[in-house]
């Protein structure tokens, strides 16, 4: 959140065009994020999440079942429309559908918190609705203001992950 503020925001838009590689690359070389997005102060939201081909996730977004990446565009254009793309592994277009968006990413704790502290903002853990999974979301705001960049970092196998910690008997 810290580059310039032309690489995020364009004409007062999204620059999803130079954005998505780099998200994409984040969340293949880390299975921790569940997505990544960036909201501005009109509500026009951009966000790419790892499905990973995960049933419940699918199943939640109504993906097809080979969906390794989503793609969630907000935008507005009169109205308050969102655009979602499905990929599979080799990026391909699986599919893609649009609907009236009824998510307001500026009413978010994340977005709000990065928002009015002005620095990078850690939510309470809370369960993700697509997944089920424990996570918490770590936010930023963008220069100038523009806007907000969040990252969701899934907790779902915490547990498992502390049991193979080597502990001392104390």
């Amino acid at each position: 959140s810290r580059s310039p503020r032309e690489a995020f925001v364009r004409a007062g838009k999204i620059n999803t065009d130079d954005l998505i590689s780099p998200l994409r690359a984040s969340l293949a070389g880390n299975p921790r994020i569940y997505g990544q997005y960036f909201a501005l102060d009109n509500d026009e939201f951009f966000q790419i999440i790892a499905v990973r081909g995960k049933p419940r996730v699918v199943e939640s977004l109504h993906a097809p079942a080979e969906t390794d990446i989503a793609v969630r565009r907000i935008v507005h254009d009169g109205l308050q429309n969102e655009h979602w793309q499905f990929f599979d592994k080799n990026q391909q277009l699986l599919d893609e559908r649009s609907s009236k968006a009824n998510y307001t990413p500026t009413s978010r704790p994340w977005y709000v918190g990065a928002h009015r502290e002005g620095r990078v903002h850690f939510t309470e853990p809370y369960v993700f609705a697509s997944t089920g999974d424990p996570g918490v979301t770590i936010s930023a705001p963008l220069p100038d203001q523009a806007g907000v960049f969040g990252t969701d970092i899934d907790l779902g196998d915490l547990n498992d992950f502390l049991a193979r910690l080597p502990l001392t008997p104390n």
